[in-house]
C-alpha cells in the first residue's frame, strides 16, 4: 500500500485506485480464451475520514463508460475489491485500452498479450 496522500502527505480524503486485478497486467497468451474477462479493481481510503458512495468507472476501447457506485462505507486504511458487472472481450491479436478514472492500460494482444500500465 502507499504512503498516505500525495508525496506522503496526510489528506482527509484521499480515495485511490490500488490495482488493477483483472485484466491482469503482463503478458497474456492468444492461445487462452479471453472472450469474457471480468474488469476487477481494488479501491484504497488513504485518507483520514470515512469514505461512502464512492463511483468507479472504466471505458474499453473507446466504448461507453461504464459506471457502478460502492454503496458501502471504507474507514480510513481500508481497502474494497470491486467487479464490475460487465467484462471485456479481447477475441484478437491486438492493441486493446482500459481506462479508468486514475490509471490507464494498454492492452497488446498477439500471439502473446502484453498488458502495460500508464498513469494518467
Amino acid at each position: 500500500m502507499k504512503s498516505p496522500g500525495v508525496w506522503n502527505c496526510i489528506f482527509s480524503k484521499d480515495m485511490a485506485l490500488s490495482d488493477i486485478i483483472s485484466p491482469p497486467i503482463g503478458v497474456l497468451f492468444g492461445c487462452q480464451d479471453f472472450s469474457d474477462v471480468p474488469v476487477r479493481i481494488e479501491i484504497t481510503n488513504g485518507g483520514q475520514e470515512a469514505m461512502s458512495d464512492i463511483t468507479m468507472n472504466y471505458q474499453f476501447e473507446g466504448g461507453s463508460v461504464m459506471t457502478e457506485v460502492y454503496n458501502g462505507t471504507l474507514q480510513p486504511g481500508e481497502s474494497y475489491i470491486h467487479e464490475f458487472a460487465s467484462s471485456v472481450s479481447l477475441p484478437s491479436n491486438g492493441i486493446y485500452d482500459l481506462q479508468h478514472g486514475l490509471k490507464q492500460m494498454e492492452i497488446k494482444m498477439h500471439p502473446m498479450i502484453l498488458l502495460q500500465e500508464h498513469v494518467s
